[in-house]
């Protein structure tokens, strides 16, 4: 039966080769020789959540305090603290909010809030679920989660499924996403290139053998290199250039938020009505799905969330069917009483100006000054929240490439 078999394969060589494939496919997989790789190895645009991340991660005392949202939420925080400060801030690489601080220690002596800005344009609640899971944990976990949201993040009609955010897709280098595939890509034709990264092994970790076979050539050569002098091409900033160049989204010195500048409105009302040209029903029953293992998370971990229904512009009003702007608002409260956690409304009306907005979707620095007021308040009139913010700074040993 061998001998007939290696008969057949002789006379089809395409046939033994494609088997020949496939059990070293399924060794491979079984095996998994990559798994150690370290997945801050592997390259990335220098996407928001890239610069975040890096930020994040970096800093010796994990902020206590941190903001998830989309750019409803980053803008007017990343505008209002260069006011504050009274000098310009680059969002890329600065995503403090000392005004924040100040809000909450000036209601609540004794605190110590350290406040982080982890909202990204674009941000579904898909992505906060993401940023929880990756990065909130252990020891680096907040003991606030603000999560600020506003009805786009629940039904936008650009949007296709959660696999397909790039913030979803570099966070999930962080952290296992198996059981997110069915919530993730929840249509079958959705899974299709997951299905083929996670079946063939050469596909799937083709990124993860480049950095190993990267690293083994590096280790096999350091001896031959000891006496090379050193190219400039080596240094830092020239490494960085070359990494930032390929695919690159954002660089240092692009966003930069100035303490004072006129005024703007950008019209833009038809970037909001194809967003809410329908209620979405699939898309906001999944996205309050990732709500709801957002809260569960926060409860795992032990951090105290607190539900922002973000402001809403009188355009965005007009423009957004009253049905998705109710349902949007009876969804936090819901949550929010179903979880036992904090739920803040900051869509008050008469509240905020005009000129607190830039465009339908956005506030400026004056509009980041009133509902960031609002946020601080709230937590510094919490007593749970309080208590949690009163124990001192955390202070941990952090390893990573500072080369930002």
């Amino acid at each position: 039966m061998t001998g007939r078999v290696i008969s057949i394969l002789r006379l089809c060589p395409i046939v033994g080769a494609v088997l020949l494939l496939l059990v070293i496919n399924v060794v491979l997989i079984s095996v998994n020789p990559l798994k150690s790789v370290d997945p801050e190895s592997l390259p990335a645009a220098r996407s928001w959540v890239w610069w975040a991340t890096q930020d994040f991660k970096q800093r010796t005392n994990p902020p206590n305090v941190v903001l998830l949202g989309s750019s409803a939420m980053m803008h007017p925080v990343w505008l209002q603290e260069a006011a504050y400060r009274n000098k310009d801030v680059d969002l890329a690489v600065d995503h403090s909010s000392h005004y924040l601080e100040s809000v909450i220690e000036k209601d609540a002596p004794g605190t110590h809030p350290n406040c982080f800005n982890f909202a990204l344009p674009g941000s579904m609640v898909s992505d906060d679920y993401m940023i929880l899971r990756a990065m909130l944990t252990g020891e680096r976990k907040p003991e606030i989660a603000v999560i600020g949201l506003t009805p786009r993040e629940f039904v936008d009609n650009k949007f296709n499924c959660a696999a397909s955010s790039k913030h979803y897709q570099y966070l999930s280098r962080f952290t296992k996403t198996d059981d997110l595939v069915a919530l993730s890509m929840p249509q079958l034709w959705q899974r299709s290139t997951w299905l083929m990264n996670d079946l063939v092994y050469f596909k799937g970790k083709s990124q993860h053998a480049k950095i190993a076979a990267s690293e083994w050539l590096k280790t096999q050569l350091h001896p031959f290199l000891l006496n090379v002098p050193d190219s400039p091409l080596n240094r830092t900033a020239d490494l960085d250039r070359r990494f930032a160049s390929w695919q690159q989204e954002i660089e240092k010195g692009v966003w930069i938020a100035h303490p004072t500048g006129p005024y703007h409105y950008m019209e833009v009302a038809f970037d909001c009505i194809r967003r809410h040209k329908s209620p979405n029903n699939p898309l906001y029953e999944n996205q309050k799905r990732w709500l709801e293992m957002c809260l569960e998370i926060c409860r795992k971990e032990g951090i105290k969330p607190v539900l922002v229904n973000m402001p809403v512009t009188p355009e965005g009003r007009r423009l957004i069917s009253p049905a998705i702007l109710d349902r949007h608002l009876i969804t936090l409260k819901s949550e929010a009483e179903r979880w036992h956690c904090d739920f803040l409304n900051a869509d008050i009306a008469n509240y905020y100006e005009n000129e607190d907005f830039t465009d339908w979707a956005h506030m400026d620095a004056s509009g980041g000054e009133k509902v960031l007021r609002l946020i601080g308040e709230y937590i510094a009139s919490r007593k749970g929240l309080v208590a949690s913010l009163s124990s001192g700074n955390r202070s941990i040993a952090t390893q990573g490439r500072q080369g930002m």
